[in-house]
């Protein structure tokens, strides 16, 4: 047994789901400071977050990221969270279809869980690997 994994298999995803401990506590740490301290991303009013939102296109699942950031209704960033290895090509191109086929427009970001692990407060910046700014171009 793997203490170190956390294993999620559900019948209706194509997919096994693998994540860390770390990864998967980054993730909490960095919905916490986005409610708690919106300016973070540079949001002034509260906003709303998601963890593991479901994103379908044409009624079958397309991608899922780490959080999913709201202001009102409107999706206004996705956060993926990098331990092991950054966002790939696939899941991006799954993205930039969703944005496509839906008129959407939001950017993609990827924060390094090891940093987010590494902090003792809620820091004034987030310091993020890579920002991907309204992947439908």
């Amino acid at each position: 047994m793997n203490c170190g994994i956390i294993k999620n298999r559900m019948k209706k995803y194509p997919f096994e789901k693998k994540e860390t401990y770390e990864h998967h506590f980054a993730i909490e740490v960095l919905r916490k400071w986005i409610e708690k301290e919106p300016h973070l991303i540079g949001i002034h009013y509260p906003v709303n977050t998601i963890i593991e939102h479901e994103f379908s296109l044409k009624g079958r699942l397309a991608f899922i990221p780490d959080l999913t950031v709201f202001i009102e209704n409107d999706i206004f960033r996705l956060y993926e969270i990098v331990y092991s290895h950054p966002i790939d090509g696939f899941k991006l191109f799954k993205i930039q279809q969703y944005q496509y086929f839906n008129n959407e427009y939001f950017d993609v970001v990827e924060v390094d869980a090891t940093w987010i692990m590494k902090q003792t407060k809620i820091p004034y910046k987030l310091k993020t690997l890579t920002t991907y700014q309204d992947i439908r171009k």
